[in-house]
């Protein structure tokens, strides 16, 4: 752990649960060994040893926020910004409306449409 904030807590499907409990842990009984940093070679075994492509944890993390955002769909961005915010524990909402508001050009559309006619109708 880099610092008392980068820890981590992430909801998994109960798929991928049972994919790790059924890993065979090491003599600390740890799926991923926490010295020397060796946490990227170590999930490349992992995912290699599930016949998954290997990645790394930020494309995991990234991965799984644009789908999660993705699948809310545009009625429930709001939410979904919200949530994806706190399951990344960014400090600011701005940081993952950066990177996760582009994802919906359909949803972006229609809120300049929307800003376009009420910007019309105050003349």
């Amino acid at each position: 752990m880099k610092t008392a904030a980068s820890e981590r807590v992430v909801s998994v499907t109960p798929d991928v649960f049972q994919m790790l409990v059924d890993k065979e842990p090491n003599e600390l009984g740890r799926i991923f060994d926490t010295d020397n940093f060796q946490h990227a070679a170590l999930l490349r075994k992992l995912l290699v040893s599930l016949d998954i492509e290997p990645t790394t944890f930020h494309g995991l993390r990234d991965s799984s926020s644009s789908y999660i955002f993705a699948k809310f769909g545009e009625e429930h961005a709001d939410q979904a910004i919200m949530y994806i915010s706190k399951r990344l524990c960014h400090a600011d909402i701005a940081t993952t409306q950066k990177y996760y508001l582009e994802l919906m050009s359909e949803a972006k559309m229609k809120q300049d449409a929307i800003a376009l006619n009420i910007l019309k109708s105050a003349r």
